[in-house]
C-alpha cells in the first residue's frame, strides 16, 4: 500500500508540474522576433511601391532600405511567467544591422498564448 501511494503521488506531481511548465520555448521566441522583423520589412515594402514613378521609386526604396533594421540573432532569452495564465514578460539580447552599422540591444516583450498559439506583444 505503501509503493502504491508513493507511486500515485508522483505520477499526480509529474502530470502537475508538467502542465505548468509551458512556457514558450528559445526557439518558439526566436521565431517569433524574426516574424516581427519579417513583418516590419512587408509593411516596408509595401510603403516604398507609393512612391510613385521608377526614379522616385528607387530614391524611396534606397533611403528606406538603409533605415529598416535587419535581424541578425536573437540570443540569452529569459521568460518570467506573469500572473497572467500563458502570459510571460522575456527579454533577450537582439542583434541588428541597420545602415551599415551592428548594435546589440536588450529587447523587452510581453509572450503569450492565445488560440493554442504564441504571440509577441511588444
Amino acid at each position: 500500500m505503501n509503493s502504491f501511494k508513493i507511486l500515485a503521488i508522483s505520477t499526480v506531481l509529474i502530470a502537475f508540474l508538467t502542465a505548468c511548465s509551458d512556457d514558450p520555448s528559445n526557439r518558439t521566441v526566436k521565431g517569433l522576433v524574426k516574424k516581427h522583423y519579417k513583418q516590419t520589412d512587408t509593411m516596408a515594402d509595401k510603403t516604398t511601391t507609393l512612391a510613385g514613378n521608377e526614379q522616385n521609386n528607387e530614391s524611396f526604396n534606397s533611403v528606406i532600405e538603409k533605415a529598416m533594421p535587419t535581424l541578425d540573432s536573437v540570443d540569452n532569452i529569459d521568460c518570467v511567467a506573469t500572473d497572467s495564465v500563458d502570459a510571460y514578460l522575456c527579454s533577450a539580447d537582439i542583434t541588428q544591422t541597420m545602415n551599415g552599422h551592428t548594435s546589440i540591444n536588450q529587447g523587452n516583450f510581453k509572450v503569450y498564448k492565445a488560440n493554442n498559439k504564441w504571440l509577441l506583444d511588444l
